[in-house]
């Protein structure tokens, strides 16, 4: 008892010392001379939405936290546990994210209307005036509705038990929905705010799986469950990520500012050294150098407390405004973080350039991951086909010249370099991406040998069989969103929207690259799906998509206005005429467009070729082991078909005779 009450008043003493810290930011905020257009500034807006920060936060990282409990810390309940109904850890931990979930839904509502006053400058009762002017005008409130509504879902979702693909599922899910705020937030404003949000993106996402580890971990009840080691050493790689990208982004929030003499840099500061005593407690019990099981989890414990206090510094700083909001910008530099560059030429766009920090490191870990498991199969003396390590190379080869070239940075500010990008990403590299069959080569290389925690093996699998995702990779539903895709997009004012904001465009790259894959999956893809189908129907998927794009091709070359109020804005010197430009983002739409069905139909052919040789060699095979007893029947069959066929004409004789003897009868 003495020790339950010790725990959480400590838990308590550590909320209060973050609601102090974001306290003493929005203080800050409040007292220093308002900025132009924050004249109506309200301190006490500013001071609740700052503790609006630290509790939604905190549900939201509370929530990851046990569905990482439930999913990845806790073994699988067996089938006689569910049989007999027993309460399994993995199972109390999904029961427990629910009230978690409508905590987050509740504090994410709340925070998005105080957000809308404070981040504009105004008293909160403005923003309860006309909620939609307000909520439909700043960046930062949207993302905060958006993350309401997906806490809404994931209370819904775990509300009643789900299968483990599912649970796993709901969890990138939470996981993905801790990027919204951040990318809309300090780092989308200034130049080079495209290279800072990617990084914020990676270090977001690390750093979330690092704090919802420990506090998994910090509330398993058996010290000794090799859940807590496990735990610890998601939290210190996760720590070590995003200590280093948190360094990256402090140079681009701080604009050349000393971090000592700027309140915004004594917070990152406090923030970063919150990170570094938990990167201290995480790795020594993820080491387990001399550590038992009371002192791991004790460790982990105070390193629960001490990521809620970073939590409070996280709120501080989305109160306080960074040196780099202050720094004129151009209008080029407001909407892509970079200057027009100059006129290209085709050898100019193909010289390395401005990269997509993103989508580079993605193609790079795919390969590198590819590459290692290829080599891990060789050492083993499995086989795995060279041919399909070439492919895959070659699609990411193409995905990282694209990201690395001066042509993204082109495709940032002309329709027509944006085109041929798009098909690249959409119709080129995934086609040979595909060829690779990582999900196979996954299957053959992960582990898949019983241990008392799940392995990737089982969770790949798992994922695969998940309802949702079997239903959105079905053939249809990956045949119509990849087709309505381009006519949503791009005949919509949603493109014009999405260019002028780096993550929304860095979200439109992904959704084509992902889609592509899946597309070109169902028809030529290496990795078996859950509902296979059959050759011909695959051909007759790809096909069937052709004409769609060539009446998008016909639509883009033959009308005009396309993103029309970005590109003007922009205002690039070099395109006299938006109108052509969109014409010949028309004519590289229709010429790349074709390029895949080459690829389609050279895989399908081979498939087809390999399929005949794998059947000839297993009916081979099965002969010499039977003495070819199939190809005997199949003799005895005919033999017995021709002695029917022989014996037939005296049967027809005796019944042509019937008839005269019954008529002599008569």
């Amino acid at each position: 008892m003495h020790q339950q009450a010790r725990v959480t008043a400590a838990t308590i003493g550590s909320i209060m010392v973050a609601f102090l810290v974001a306290v003493a930011g929005a203080a800050v905020t409040s007292l220093s001379p308002p900025i132009p257009g924050y004249l109506e500034a309200d301190p006490a807006t500013v001071i609740i939405s700052g503790l609006l920060y630290v509790a939604a936060g905190c549900a939201a990282l509370l929530t990851l936290s046990r569905l990482i409990r439930a999913v990845w810390l806790t073994p699988r309940p067996t089938r006689d546990e569910l049989a007999e109904g027993s309460r399994s850890a993995s199972g109390y931990a999904w029961r427990r994210t629910a009230p978690a979930a409508v905590l987050w839904c509740a504090t994410s509502a709340l925070t998005a209307i105080f957000n809308a006053g404070a981040a504009q400058g105004f008293p909160v009762a403005y923003v309860i005036a006309d909620p939609f002017t307000f909520l439909s005008t700043v960046q930062t409130a949207q993302a905060w509705t958006l993350t309401a509504l997906v806490a809404a879902v994931v209370a819904i979702v775990t509300l009643t038990p789900r299968r483990w693909g599912t649970q796993i599922v709901t969890t990138v899910l939470v996981l993905a929905a801790q990027l919204p705020v951040v990318v809309t937030a300090q780092v989308s404003v200034g130049v080079g705010h495209d290279f800072a949000t990617d990084a914020a993106i990676i270090m977001t996402l690390a750093l979330a799986v690092a704090v919802a580890a420990i506090w998994g971990a910090a509330g398993l009840e058996d010290t000794s469950s090799p859940g807590v080691v496990r735990g610890a050493r998601m939290a210190a790689v996760g720590l070590l990520v995003a200590i280093g990208l948190r360094i990256a982004v402090a140079v681009f929030e701080m604009a050349g500012v000393g971090v000592w003499t700027h309140p915004y840099g004594i917070a990152m500061l406090g923030q970063l050294g919150t990170w570094l005593i938990l990167l201290a407690l995480t790795g020594t019990v993820a080491l387990q150098r001399g550590l038992g099981p009371r002192l791991g989890a004790l460790r982990l414990r105070v390193g629960a407390w001490v990521a809620v206090v970073s939590v409070g510094f996280w709120a501080a700083l989305l109160n306080l405004v960074p040196p780099r909001f202050l720094e004129p910008q151009t209008i080029a530099e407001n909407y892509l973080g970079f200057e027009i560059p100059p006129a290209p030429t085709f050898i100019t766009a193909l010289t390395p350039g401005r990269p997509n920090l993103l989508l580079g490191t993605t193609a790079l870990a795919a390969i590198v991951v590819y590459a290692l498991a290829f080599a891990r199969l060789r050492r083993r003396g499995d086989h795995w086909p060279w041919h399909r390590l070439v492919c895959w190379c070659a699609g990411w080869l193409l995905v990282l010249a694209v990201s690395g070239s001066s042509a993204w940075a082109l495709s940032s500010v002309a329709f027509s370099w944006h085109m041929g990008i798009h098909m690249v990403l959409s119709m080129l590299a995934p086609p040979l991406i595909v060829l690779g069959g990582v999900i196979t080569l996954a299957l053959r290389v992960l582990s898949a040998s019983p241990q008392a925690l799940p392995r990737l093996r089982s969770a790949l699998l798992a994922v695969m069989e998940a309802p949702l995702v079997v239903r959105l990779t079905s053939p249809l539903v990956v045949w119509l969103i990849f087709v309505a895709s381009f006519y949503v997009l791009y005949f919509s004012p949603l493109f014009g929207a999405a260019m002028r904001y780096h993550w929304a465009h860095q979200a439109m790259t992904f959704h084509f690259l992902i889609m592509g894959c899946l597309f070109y999956g169902t028809g030529i893809g290496v990795d078996r799906p859950v509902r296979d189908i059959p050759a011909v129907a695959r051909l007759a998927l790809v096909f069937a998509a052709m004409p769609f794009h060539a009446f998008f091709s016909i639509g883009v070359l033959s009308g005009t206005g396309i993103g029309e109020q970005f590109y003007r804005a922009l205002d690039v010197s070099w395109i006299a005429d938006l109108g052509q430009d969109q014409q010949l983002g028309g004519q590289v739409t229709w010429a790349l467009g074709e390029m895949p069905m080459l690829i389609v139909v050279i895989a399908l052919l081979a498939q087809w070729f390999a399929h005949d040789r794998r059947t000839a060699r297993r009916a081979d095979r099965q002969a010499d082991r039977d003495g070819d007893s199939e190809l005997a029947a199949y003799n005895e069959l005919l033999a017995e078909l021709a002695r029917r066929d022989r014996a037939a004409p005296g049967r027809q004789a005796a019944s042509d005779r019937q008839p005269a003897r019954e008529e002599n009868h008569d």
